[in-house]
């Protein structure tokens, strides 16, 4: 029989869910860049994190170890589409280059992401 270990809701818990959920917030405008795949690993990575109501309750389906470990692989997943989104920028910003100013050839350019 399958029973579902709860953790009590530690101050190290609390401070680890809300590392999570500042680094989601950072994170979540540059989930575009990354591949469907990722995206999905994504979704499937914030469904896991207990919710508010489970919060409040005191007790969550993770135990510290296991937010330490997720908020590890949420940090280097930010850092990986972080550096698609710059890489991507980068790659396209000569094509979206508007001139600027009044003389085309000493106009400055001007970048506009995709």
């Amino acid at each position: 029989m399958g029973t579902d270990m709860r953790y009590k809701v530690t101050p190290r818990a609390r401070e680890l869910l809300h590392s999570l959920r500042r680094i989601e917030a950072d994170i979540q405008p540059y989930v575009v860049f990354a591949s469907s795949d990722a995206q999905n690993e994504w979704s499937s990575l914030q469904r896991l994190w207990p919710s508010n109501v489970a919060l409040e309750s005191g007790l969550i389906d993770l135990s510290e170890t296991d937010l330490g470990r997720m908020e590890s692989r949420v940090r280097r997943f930010g850092e990986i589409v972080r550096g698609l989104a710059g890489s991507k920028f980068m790659a396209s910003a000569e094509d979206h280059a508007v001139p600027v100013g009044p003389y085309r050839a000493a106009a400055t350019f001007v970048t506009f992401p995709t």
